[in-house]
C-alpha cells in the first residue's frame, strides 16, 4: 500500500480500510507468532476502540486487529511525514525537528521550538480524528472477516 504524503487524511484511510480488505485473504492461519511485540495490537488503544465500537464482528480474530494495528502504523507514518515536509521558515520542518530531542531546551533555536510543535499538534489531531474516525468503520470489519473465512473454505457466521 503506498500512501502519497499530498493525499488527504479521509483519502488515505479509505485506502487504508482498501488494504486491510484486500489483504485478508493472504492472513496466515497463525498470524499471532508473526505479531511484532513493540507494536502489539493487543495493547493498541485504536485497535481496540475500533473493535469495541464495531457492531459488525462479534469476536476480531488476532489476524484482524494485528492487521489493521500495522495498516494504523503506516498510516500514521504517511500522516507525519506530511507535516514533516512542510515549508517552514528557511527549510522544512523536518530539518528544524530532526534531532531537537536531543538538544537542551535552552539551545533551541524559535524555529526548532515552533518545528516541535507543529509536529506534536500533528500528532495530537491525528489521534483525534482517527478515533473519530475509528468509532464507526461501515461494513469494513465485516468485509475482511468474511473474505478470510471465504479463504479458509469456512461457511461465514
Amino acid at each position: 500500500m503506498k500512501l502519497h504524503t499530498t493525499t488527504s487524511w479521509d483519502e488515505m484511510l479509505l485506502r487504508v480500510m482498501q488494504s486491510w480488505a484486500d489483504s485478508a485473504w493472504g492472513m496466515p492461519r497463525e498470524f499471532g507468532q508473526a505479531c511484532n511485540a513493540s507494536l502489539s495490537c493487543e495493547r493498541s488503544s485504536l485497535v481496540r476502540h475500533a473493535e469495541e465500537c464495531d457492531q459488525t464482528v462479534e469476536v476480531w480474530p488476532h489476524w484482524m486487529r494485528c492487521n489493521l494495528n500495522w495498516l494504523l502504523h503506516d498510516l500514521k507514518s504517511a500522516v507525519q511525514d506530511q507535516a514533516s515536509i512542510r515549508v517552514h521558515h528557511r527549510g522544512v520542518v523536518l530539518d528544524y525537528f530532526y534531532g531537537s530531542g536531543s538538544t537542551y531546551s535552552e539551545h533551541r533555536t524559535a524555529a526548532v521550538r515552533e518545528a516541535m510543535e507543529i509536529m506534536d499538534l500533528n500528532t495530537k489531531i491525528f489521534y483525534i480524528w482517527i478515533e473519530n474516525e475509528l468509532r464507526d468503520l461501515g461494513g469494513w470489519p465485516r468485509k475482511v472477516y468474511l473474505r478470510m473465512e471465504v479463504q479458509r473454505g469456512r461457511r461465514p457466521r
